[in-house]
């Protein structure tokens, strides 16, 4: 799919601990009884509002999807 996640401070791989609250904060979130369905769709609601298109899991670990052209 050509993408990878950065940190937004450092454009770079973004480490171990913001790749792990990236990665737990999420399912963590889903996982939720009865909410997390609502918190789905809060955080997608969320990427398209947003104006750099991140979700709420991306802000929460100061990270971001980038695109690679090649």
């Amino acid at each position: 799919m050509r993408i990878r996640v950065v940190s937004t401070d450092t454009g770079h791989w973004p480490g171990r601990r913001r790749a792990a609250i990236r990665a737990l904060v999420f399912p963590v979130l889903v996982c939720v009884p009865q909410y997390g369905l609502v918190l789905l769709l809060v955080d997608v609601l969320w990427s398209v509002a947003d104006p750099d298109a991140r979700t709420l899991h991306d802000r929460l670990a100061g990270t971001r999807v980038v695109r690679d052209l090649l």
